[in-house]
């Protein structure tokens, strides 16, 4: 017997095999918000995590992906946003029998999932220790699904390690004036060493920001220093120099006084070349994701990073700046004509939308 009105309503949905427009009018009802009673908001939690772990066979994959994803974040949001307080905030026994269902579908999923759904719990603030908010983390971990890079004690420790390096962004320079290099990047060096990549992640951005604050005051290293050591750790053990680069600004500050004459082209290349893909962890951006928007007009780079394997970034990098299909259309054409199927399609819809004249070659 499901109780709740929205509950009631999902059931009937997925007993018809209501279509995917039908169940994202539904979920619109149940997203949470503000001032929800204790009843609204159990009704609500109940029917999105029946939701975020449904199989939805009779859709899509990327319909039923895209429900789970939106339904996953509410739930999420129940817990620390619009958590309820006081008397409507339910006992552990309760919470379990809304959510359950969710958790032990999530248990299942990629380490990636199941860190970004505890990551938002325990990131949250104001932070619900003490409440049962946080119970579905430590259903998982009862569960022994937090393991290896996301130890319940890892997780805790990058989220401690990411509250710092969000702190300094906001510090006064009255606090930056009692800080130096040597004592203040100890710890974070000495986490860079830490066997989880989600902990090194969080320690390689705390660094970057913590360098970031100093250099004006002139008791930082040389940045150039610091990227190669950052390249060399990143090639050990992929996971630090997407994050390292985002702590410390780039993109954002002018690095040309910081960096002088060393080449960022062929440092991006040289660490891509000889180190593996980095994780995708909560508030640590990939260095892809920087390659691609340094090297987006450079089609020699794309044709390495073909090379090099990573077709996917080198796919991506081509395509992010529609401006310079004329530019880069010697390595279009041939990712066009490229073996691998998916860049091949990708690649011949992207050049008949944004480069007429190479698009209708292959109507041909």
């Amino acid at each position: 017997m499901v109780e709740g009105s929205l509950r009631r309503q999902l059931e009937a949905l997925i007993e018809r095999h209501a279509s995917a427009n039908e169940f994202a009018n539904f979920a619109g009802k149940c997203e949470m918000r503000a001032g929800m009673d204790g009843a609204e908001w159990k009704d609500a939690m109940g029917a999105l995590a029946r939701l975020a772990s449904e199989l939805y066979a009779w859709l899509t994959t990327g319909e039923g992906a895209l429900l789970r994803y939106g339904s996953g974040r509410q739930l999420s949001i129940g817990l620390t946003d619009c958590w309820p307080f006081q008397k409507d905030s339910p006992e552990d026994a309760e919470l379990k029998e809304l959510l359950g269902i969710y958790t032990n579908w999530l248990a299942k999923q990629s380490d990636e999932k199941v860190c970004a759904f505890c990551w938002s719990i325990l990131r949250a603030q104001p932070r619900r220790q003490g409440s049962t908010a946080q119970a579905p983390v430590y259903w998982l971990t009862r569960q022994g699904r937090l393991r290896g890079d996301i130890e319940m004690d890892s997780i805790e420790l990058a989220v401690a390690l990411t509250d710092e390096e969000t702190a300094m962004f906001w510090w006064p320079d009255e606090r930056w004036s009692i800080v130096e290099w040597e004592s203040g990047a100890e710890p974070y060096l000495h986490f860079l060493d830490h066997p989880s990549s989600l902990v090194r992640a969080a320690a390689a951005k705390a660094l970057g920001r913590l360098h970031s604050g100093l250099r004006e005051k002139g008791s930082a290293p040389p940045m150039v220093y610091l990227l190669e050591m950052i390249a060399t750790r990143e090639k050990q053990q992929a996971g630090v120099a997407g994050p390292f680069l985002e702590g410390s600004d780039w993109g954002i500050d002018d690095w040309s006084d910081l960096i002088e004459d060393f080449d960022m082209r062929e440092w991006f290349l040289d660490t891509l070349r000889e180190s593996g893909k980095e994780p995708d962890w909560p508030e640590a951006q990939a260095l892809e994701f920087y390659a691609q928007e340094y090297l987006a007009a450079d089609g020699a780079a794309i044709e390495e990073m073909i090379a090099m394997g990573r077709e996917d970034l080198a796919l991506v990098t081509a395509m992010s700046v529609p401006e310079n299909v004329e530019l880069l259309r010697p390595v279009l054409e041939e990712m066009g004509r490229s073996e691998n199927p998916k860049i091949a399609k990708a690649m011949q819809s992207y050049l008949a939308e944004h480069g007429q004249r190479s698009g209708k070659q292959w109507l041909n």
